[in-house]
């Protein structure tokens, strides 16, 4: 009786098949798709954050201009050129108008007052707060759910000058 059992048990799996050929295949081919399109995801993810950066340091790069000296704090014109050559070194197109504003205060021991840029203090030193914003378009190669195929990336720079 066992023999007959085994004889039937082999039998059954020439007829039925018992082997798992193309199991790996079905797999790869199912999980496949959800693999491409983390790594486009990752490769999107990617490339908007190299261009923030950018844009950020696009900024940066004009308030450490604006930084040298008392002369340079005041000349607008270089800072925006400055960062819209930094981006482009990068191959990013800045949006134009390159905001810069500043405000002054008088620093005493720690503590600031409001002060006009053109006047000098009587206590202390005169201290110009410079803020340069930056900002660019960024293109997606795919559409994003929620956000779009473009949006636009912002950097900001502040920068203190002493005089």
């Amino acid at each position: 009786m066992k023999q007959f059992s085994s004889i039937l048990r082999r039998m059954s799996r020439k007829v039925f098949g018992d082997d798992e050929s193309g199991q790996a295949l079905v797999e790869t081919s199912l999980t496949m798709p959800i693999l491409l399109v983390m790594l486009v995801g990752a490769v999107e993810l990617g490339r908007t954050a190299y261009t923030a950066i950018e844009v950020a340091n696009s900024a940066k790069a004009a308030a450490q201009y604006a930084a040298q000296n008392p002369g340079t704090s005041s000349d607008t014109t270089t800072m925006q050129t400055l960062a819209v050559n930094e981006a482009k070194d990068y191959g990013i197109t800045l949006n134009t108008p390159i905001t810069v504003t500043s405000a002054c205060a008088c620093a005493s021991a720690g503590v600031k007052t409001a002060n006009s840029c053109t006047s000098s203090c009587t206590t202390g030193y005169l201290v110009k707060t410079l803020t340069i914003s930056t900002s660019a378009d960024f293109h997606s190669i795919f559409h994003l759910p929620g956000i779009g195929p473009n949006f636009t990336v912002y950097g900001r720079a502040v920068q203190e000058v002493l005089f």
